[in-house]
């Protein structure tokens, strides 16, 4: 079972399949994205860029092209774009905050939370 799947599994199975997440929640989607960043990071997929080739030529005689270094030096693969570490942070917070530590009886009102329309 992949880690998404697992997040998907872990409100039903331990609410007894009356709830699940909201889909459309802040938390949801930033864990999610979460799961997204650290696949890019652990399996790591070639991908390509046209680069324009600069008029400059490097030192050591090869063509220098424009916009390389900023690709190169993103380590998360562009992923950074859509949250920060402090929003997976906070989110992962919320999470323990609003849920794990809520269980079993407080977790009604909980907005990251639905009914489970399949109980």
């Amino acid at each position: 079972m992949n880690l998404r799947s697992k997040l998907n599994a872990l409100v039903p199975l331990l609410t007894e399949h009356r709830f699940q997440f909201n889909r459309n929640h802040f938390v949801y989607r930033r864990l999610n994205s979460h799961i997204s960043v650290r696949n890019a990071l652990v399996h790591p997929k070639p991908f390509e860029h046209d680069f324009p080739v600069s008029h400059e030529v490097h030192p050591l005689g090869y063509p220098v092209l424009d916009g390389y270094v900023e690709v190169a030096d993103d380590l998360t693969l562009g992923k950074v774009k859509e949250f920060g570490p402090l929003e997976y942070h906070e989110a992962l917070e919320k999470l323990d905050k609003w849920f794990f530590k809520r269980l079993p009886d407080h977790i009604s009102k909980v907005a990251m939370l639905v009914a489970n329309k399949h109980a």
